[in-house]
């Protein structure tokens, strides 16, 4: 009879024990092709399977995809002859390491995608197509070019629990390599200062016309200033009267005065 009781008492403290765990424990539920990491407030991790799960009530879940995942990506970078290639929608597949999430939650948490792939991604194409003048990109170097990134960068990042699978370049265009649009630059200044020389030149040409013109015209007058003596001077009043009073256009009007001044209209 004593047994009995002690046995029931037995039972009903287990019960009372399971259902203060429910009442003060927490559940969490992971989907199928995810993972889930809890963190205790003591900073344990442990990971979580599939199915419905009975975590500490304080403590902190995490949820990881570990299906393939990927992301389009937008580059821009240079060539070895400096010019600029633009890729857009490239496209970015990797996973998480299966059995490696607890590692990967302890050490870069959830945000792993900014914190890790697209940096390392980014300096691979970076130090990629840096080996390749613009010219070369044509589709098989491209293709080439994408199994270089893939491989650099899912080194780097597999120590970071991450398997990348590749990377694809697409729609790669070349912006005006900056070489280009410095010789072009630099024919333009050289055009101008060729145009302002020839400038120069014509000028100093047009001056050295008009000071010879002026010698001519100062050497004439030193020649004829001797022969101008007043006989000649007023012989050629005379003349220069006398073609204008019989210029067929000329009216000759006479005035009667004391002096013997003559008015012609021309």
């Amino acid at each position: 009879m004593v047994n009995r009781e002690l046995n029931l008492q037995r039972k009903k403290t287990r019960i009372l024990i399971a259902v203060l765990s429910i009442a003060l424990g927490g559940c969490a539920t992971v989907e199928s092709g995810f993972g889930g990491v809890s963190m205790s407030p003591y900073g344990r991790f442990s990971e979580l399977p599939e199915g419905s799960n009975f975590v500490n009530p304080f403590a902190t879940v995490q949820y990881y995809d570990l299906r393939q995942q990927g992301y389009t990506e937008h580059f821009l970078t240079l060539t070895a002859d400096g010019a600029v290639v633009e890729t857009s929608d490239s496209l970015v597949t990797y996973h998480i390491a299966r059995h490696e999430l607890v590692a990967l939650a302890r050490e870069t948490g959830p945000d792993y995608k900014n914190i890790l792939i697209r940096p390392v991604v980014q300096a691979a194409v970076r130090r990629v197509l840096a080996g390749y003048r613009w010219d070369q990109l044509d589709s098989a170097h491209i293709r080439e070019a994408s199994e270089k990134i893939t491989g650099f960068a899912a080194a780097k990042l597999r120590p970071y629990h991450i398997v990348l699978e590749s990377v694809v370049l697409r729609n790669l265009e070349v912006r005006q390599p900056l070489y280009e649009k410095a010789v072009i630059q630099t024919s333009v200044m050289k055009q101008r200062a060729l145009q302002e020389k020839s400038d120069t030149q014509i000028a100093t040409h047009r001056a050295e016309q008009r000071r010879i013109e002026a010698n001519g015209v100062v050497k004439a007058h030193k020649l004829i200033g001797p022969t101008l003596t007043r006989r000649v001077l007023e012989d050629d009043e005379i003349k220069t009267w006398g073609s204008l009073v019989g210029a067929p256009n000329t009216q000759i009007k006479i005035i009667e005065s004391n002096n013997s001044d003559v008015e012609v209209t021309p």
